[in-house]
């Protein structure tokens, strides 16, 4: 069932918690790493989001079947809010970094999608392990932005802004 947008967001308190923290990327990725591989070099990592992005894309969609209900308007939502006021905070140089073809807020459209997807995980009362890791990864200072080795074996690699 739809959920209105209040509902999404009633559901979906961690996401409108971390949404709300004062600034972004401030300090070193500081969470677990065995299941990550933190990389803080900014040109590597726009090299793996060049290469990998498609397949990037097919993991972290691969968990959505046919009877996930997208929420499409959650995303005109996160446009008309700046993705609840985060995209207007500090991402400490972070968002200046990784520029891929000229496109200078990559780390804004990941953030924005990764987000928008979250919001619908919850809305839908389905968070699937990846998104679980993403959202900690995010929640630890971490952008999450590939995959290392043959998924779901490997690591999910992240970018940390040191």
């Amino acid at each position: 069932m739809k959920k209105t947008w209040n509902e999404a967001l009633k559901l979906a308190k961690p996401i409108v918690d971390f949404l709300s923290s004062p600034d972004f990327f401030s300090i070193p990725y500081n969470g677990e790493t065995e299941k990550f591989e933190v990389l803080t070099d900014s040109e590597e990592i726009v090299g793996i989001i060049g290469k990998q992005w498609d397949s990037w894309e097919e993991i972290i969609e691969q968990p959505f079947d046919d009877s996930f209900e997208w929420h499409y308007l959650f995303g005109s939502k996160l446009i008309d809010s700046n993705c609840l006021g985060a995209l207007d905070k500090n991402f400490h140089g972070a968002d200046g970094k990784l520029t891929y073809q000229n496109v200078t807020n990559l780390i804004h459209e990941i953030f924005f999608r990764d987000m928008e997807i979250l919001l619908n995980c919850y809305a839908n009362n389905f968070v699937p392990e990846i998104w679980k890791d993403i959202l900690y990864v995010y929640q630890h200072n971490g952008l999450p932005c590939g995959w290392q080795g043959d998924y779901p074996k490997g690591k999910m690699i992240i970018f940390s802004n040191e």
